[in-house]
């Protein structure tokens, strides 16, 4: 069962990729991972609001890699990607990720902050 999926905040369509609390290494979260590059690969070039959330997982060697790839795959059809659940060394994998994938990624400390900052600027589609 997907944790992750579209939402629609103040008349806009953000996917929410939902990553949070998953133990280290989970098939589940892989699942996950593949999921959302299915529909984000749907979507047209550069018009995914992408919101990720990672709270209270763990940033493993194999979850680094997965998100690494999954940024690469999703870059083209992303337009604005924000982050919830960076702390410590989680902020340095997402610098990571985003370095090695050419994916911006903005971090935040609440979803709603998240949220408001993915449509702020968005034009009407």
């Amino acid at each position: 069962m997907m944790k992750s999926g579209w939402i629609v905040y103040k008349n806009k369509r953000i996917l929410y990729a939902d990553y949070s609390h998953f133990v280290a290494d989970s098939e589940e979260r892989r699942m996950e991972i593949v999921q959302i590059n299915e529909l984000v690969c749907h979507e047209p070039r550069g018009s995914v609001l992408l919101l990720v959330n990672v709270e209270g997982s763990t940033g493993t060697k194999e979850a680094v890699a997965d998100l690494k790839d999954s940024a690469v795959k999703v870059k083209s059809s992303v337009v604005k990607t924000a982050v919830v659940g960076v702390t410590g060394f989680k902020a340095v994998l997402m610098k990571m990720i985003g370095s090695y994938s050419g994916l911006p990624m903005v971090p935040f400390n609440d979803l709603e902050a998240a949220k408001e900052w993915l449509i702020k600027d968005v034009r009407d589609s």
